[in-house]
């Protein structure tokens, strides 16, 4: 990849946060998706504990040998931190819109001939 090299830090802004990470860009990809997939699998296991103690609040809620036991799962259910599904961003695209007033884009937009660049002694 073009960045790799030239990268050792990435914030990424999702969410309306900010998540730093350290290496270059490929190792940004494996630690979003790493994170990502952990993200999901808590959030399926959450949903599916969720399920297990409606269920268990369903049935025993009103038998009175159980109705304690009910009360303290509704209670652990209002105190569950709720976990978020993974959100995976869409792709982003970006075009030039033209319209009747302006004139048709030139096509390339930019071109560059003889181009040199760099940072002190990394060109």
């Amino acid at each position: 990849d073009f960045l790799d090299p030239i990268v050792d830090k990435i914030l990424h802004i999702e969410q309306q946060t900010i998540n730093e990470y350290t290496g270059n860009y490929s190792s940004f990809e494996r630690q979003r998706s790493t994170k990502l997939a952990q993200q999901q699998s808590q959030y399926q296991h959450q949903q599916e504990k969720v399920a297990h103690l409606q269920s268990y609040i369903a049935r025993f809620r009103a038998l009175a040998s159980k109705a304690k036991q009910a009360q303290s799962r509704i209670k652990m259910l209002e105190r569950m931190e709720l976990i978020a599904p993974a959100h995976i961003d869409n792709p982003f695209t970006f075009s030039f819109r033209t319209s009747e007033n302006l004139p048709n884009l030139p096509n390339p937009l930019l071109r560059m001939e003889k181009v040199c660049a760099g940072y002190g002694d990394k060109v």
